[in-house]
C-alpha cells in the first residue's frame, strides 16, 4: 500500500482499503484496513474521511485492548492536527503515542510512520 501512496496513486489506493473494510473479517483485519484507510485520508489531505475512519479505529483498539492500533490511531490523529495548524495538539498526541509505543517498542509499519514522521516534522 505504501508503494501506491509514494507513486501517487491515492485515488486507488483509497478504493483498495475502502473495499477491504470487511467486520466480519474480525478485528484485527478490521482494524487495520480501518487504520489504512484513515492514514491514507490523512496523508492525502481529506481531513474528514481521515477524522472518520481513525475515530471509528479508536473505538475499536479501545474495545479490543489494541495498544499498537492505539498508538497507529494517535500518529494518524497527529498528523490531522498538524493539518489543521493544531501543533501543540499534535505535540500531546505524538507524545501519548510515545508514552503507549515506547515501553512495548512499537514502532509502526506502513503509513503510520509516515503519519508521525509529519507530524514530527512541524
Amino acid at each position: 500500500m505504501t508503494e501506491v501512496i509514494a507513486t501517487g496513486e491515492v485515488e486507488v489506493a483509497i478504493e483498495i482499503s475502502q473495499n477491504a473494510l470487511d467486520r466480519r473479517a474480525g478485528p484485527v483485519l478490521f482494524i487495520a484496513n480501518l487504520l489504512t484507510t484513515a492514514a491514507i485520508h490523512a496523508l492525502s489531505g481529506d481531513v474528514d474521511r481521515a477524522r472518520r475512519a481513525a475515530a471509528e479505529g479508536l473505538h475499536v483498539a479501545r474495545n479490543e485492548g489494541f495498544t499498537p492500533q492505539l498508538v497507529y490511531c494517535l500518529c494518524i490523529a497527529s498528523a490531522l492536527a498538524v493539518r489543521q495548524s493544531e501543533i501543540e495538539t499534535a505535540t500531546t498526541l505524538l507524545a501519548g503515542a510515545a508514552h503507549l509505543a515506547d515501553p512495548l517498542d512499537i514502532t509502526g509499519y506502513g503509513l503510520y510512520p509516515s503519519c508521525r514522521d509529519e507530524a514530527q516534522a512541524q
